[in-house]
Order: C-alpha cells, then structure tokens, then sequence
C-alpha cells in the first residue's frame, strides 16, 4: 500500500511548494499563505479555489477541504536555499467588504410601539442582511423569533457583514462560513468536538497576526465638549496680588 500524504491545489494548479490556511468563525476573511517555485508554473488568475487533498498516486485522492472563491495577492520573492514566489491568500470572505444595506426597522413611535410595517424579528434581520451580502442556502436559525427581542435599526449603507456580526452578537452568536460553504449563524459553546482525521496536527499555542494597513484615517463632526471648572472667589489685595477672599485685610463692598 502506497504512503498517504496531503497535497494542495490553487485553481486547478498544484502547489509546488507549501500551503497554509485556516478556517475560523467570524466575518474577516482567513488568510493563509501559498508558496510555489518562482521559476515554475505560477496561477493565471487571482481568484480560485484552494483544495486540500489526502492519499496518494496508486489508491487516489480524496479532498478533506475545500476553500471556495479564495484571492491571492501579488506574490513575494523570498529567498532562502531557493528563490520562491509566496502568496497571501484570502478565503472568500474577501467579497464582503463591498456588499451595504439600506433600511429602517422596527421603528417605534410616540408611544414606544413598534411600527407594524417596519417590524422584523431578530431571524428576518439577519436574512435581509445575508440577502444583501449575496447568500444563499444559509441556516439563521440560531437566532430568536420573537418580534419582541429584535432591535431597532436604522442601517444607511453600512456595511451588511458588520451589521450581521453586531445582530449575531446580541444573541450570543457567531457567523460561521463552514466546510461547506454555507453561511450559518451558531450559537456559541454549543456543538460536539469535531472528529478525527489523518491530517490532525498537534496543538499549538500562538497568536494570528492581521495585515495592517498602510494608513489610518479617523474623520469627526463638529464637536461640542462640556467640562466643570471648580472655583474659588477671591480679590486683589492693596499692594496689587490676588487673594482668596476670606484672606483679604479688607471686605469688598461687593
């Protein structure tokens, strides 16, 4: 029998050289890195699928992951016994940047009652957002139904993915992109432990490290700040110094 190992492929090319990725919860893409020999073939495009693969020649392959609509950045050269091409990769959480929302929902009016044609329950807020982020076949059924618990938003072309992430987080909840590639929102610290495979590895301690960017902008309104200032009164004295009042050698008549 021929020895089991892992391989890797970026949109139908194989990785020559090495591959690193993840799959974590949450609305920022993972991203990962992909190494192939700068003298040899490199990816025609950006934008593919990255598949993860284990078996061998004689008995075959089969997939173990697959990271659907992931983007590779322009390569690096990095040197070390050999000269390689190293891309940073993103998984398809990339496309929710873009994607806004426009409404207002669950208005509520003079008497503190909900508008009836704005109301929408914590599950169908979520759905206007994945709508609007260009989902399908995602599961919401984490989040609550009653009408009474959803709250009041006024979305202005904001962001739907941030929008989505504050509503799952008022509910204890995460959004989840999982191994199949639907959208669902999870409760947290719920679940079974995930199985074992042939391709588990160790556990390690350590930190995930984002790109920073190249420059920060903060823009403001007009602001109006308000402070208190104690004070104390007091009075010239006759050679010209100010003193508290009560130290004063004479009373001011006012």
């Amino acid at each position: 029998m021929a020895l089991n190992r892992s391989r890797a492929s970026f949109g139908g090319l194989l990785i020559q050289g090495s591959m690193a990725m993840s799959r974590t919860p949450g609305i920022t893409p993972d991203r990962g890195s992909i190494v192939w020999p700068i003298n040899d073939t490199q990816p025609s495009a950006n934008i593919g699928n990255l598949v993860l693969q284990w078996g061998n020649d004689t008995d075959g392959w089969t997939t173990a992951h697959t990271w659907v609509d992931c983007r590779l950045s322009a390569f690096q050269e990095i040197r070390g016994r050999y000269r390689d091409a190293q891309y940073l990769i993103e998984d398809r959480r990339w496309r929710w940047r873009f994607p806004s929302v426009t409404g207002s929902y669950n208005v509520r009016d003079e008497e503190n009652v909900v508008i009836a044609s704005t109301a929408e329950n914590p599950r169908e807020l979520a759905e206007i957002l994945l709508d609007a982020m260009g989902e399908t076949g995602y599961s919401v059924s984490a989040l609550p139904t009653d009408a009474e618990l959803a709250p009041e938003v006024t979305w202005l072309y904001d962001n739907a993915a941030a929008e989505l992430k504050k509503l799952a987080n008022l509910f204890g909840c995460d959004v989840h992109l999982d191994s199949d590639n639907a959208v669902r929102i999870k409760a947290r610290g719920v679940g079974t432990a995930p199985g074992t495979t042939n391709m588990m590895d160790p556990v390690t301690v350590g930190i995930a490290v984002e790109q920073p960017p190249i420059a920060v902008r903060a823009y403001a309104a007009d602001t109006l700040f308000e402070s208190w200032l104690e004070l104390e009164p007091c009075g010239p004295e006759l050679d010209g110094t100010i003193e508290l009042l009560e130290d004063l050698t004479f009373e001011p008549a006012v």
